[in-house]
């Protein structure tokens, strides 16, 4: 494969943005990936998209830990009816309480 601006230069690698096959002159390490090296619109795009994945990271946490918090208050009732002899009442309790909480670990740990 050829470069996509140097049609007499190997292609090292291609621009994540874009999907061009870039030579070694051409190629930029931007935010840990390779980009276009005199791409202002790649440039710009990769920015957008990480600052758009660490939004996504922060919104998955937040609902990790609302999860977490819901099986917890389960998790206390579930408890206090243990303590009054509703067996049946526990028993589903314990399964909302884990499935609230693996919702939440799955949320935090993206």
């Amino acid at each position: 494969m050829k470069c996509y601006f140097h049609n007499d230069n190997d292609a090292i690698s291609t621009c994540i943005s874009c999907g061009r096959a870039l030579c070694q002159l051409c190629t930029k390490e931007h935010n840990n990936v390779i980009i276009c090296t005199n791409s202002e619109f790649c440039t710009e795009k990769v920015n957008f998209e990480i600052k758009t994945f660490e939004k996504t990271q922060k919104s998955y946490k937040i609902y990790g830990f609302f999860f977490l918090i819901i099986g917890f208050f389960i998790f206390i009732s579930a408890i206090l009816d243990f303590i009054k002899g509703n067996i049946g009442g526990v028993m589903i309790q314990t399964l909302f309480m884990l499935m609230f909480a693996s919702i939440g670990y799955t949320y935090l740990k993206k």
